[in-house]
């Protein structure tokens, strides 16, 4: 019984001193932090946002849109709104189909996600017999990442 209450005893020692060294060391580098700064608040933030965004051009964001030529990989999914949105996961409309053709393909804008390609390619292929049309022209839909 005295083994297993030395054991217990050294288990306990070695325990307070790993703890005792582990504040020492959290007060050595507590004491060399120097003055922190709290984070900004909500009127920082905005007023930071206003000044960056005064030094953008207006169409800034238009401009990173349009040099993408890839969607994003990932399952279909479209964030935001119309306006302002992304779209995760798209598919092309190809440029010619047999019932639709898409319009000025060198702008890199039929892309959608794939439950509304699909809805374009099964509309083209209706259209002709119900109402004697000769197929669709497609005009932009979205960029490959939306907008």
């Amino acid at each position: 019984m005295r083994t297993s209450t030395f054991n217990r005893a050294l288990r306990v020692a070695g325990e307070l001193r790993r703890a005792a060294a582990f504040c020492a060391w959290l007060l050595a580098f507590g004491a060399d932090c120097g003055d922190v700064l709290a984070q900004d608040t909500a009127a920082e933030e905005a007023a930071h946002r206003v000044a960056v965004l005064a030094h953008l051009p207006a169409d800034a964001a238009q401009r990173i849109f349009g040099r993408e030529s890839t969607p994003i990989a990932g399952p279909p999914e479209a964030i935001g709104a119309y306006e302002r949105g992304c779209l995760e996961g798209a598919v092309a409309l190809p440029a010619d189909g047999p019932n639709w053709q898409v319009m000025r393909p060198s702008r890199n804008r039929a892309w959608g996600h794939p439950v509304l390609i699909a809805l374009l390619e099964r509309l083209a292929q209706r259209l002709p017999a119900a109402a004697d049309w000769p197929g669709l022209l497609v005009g932009d839909i979205s960029q490959p990442r939306g907008g």
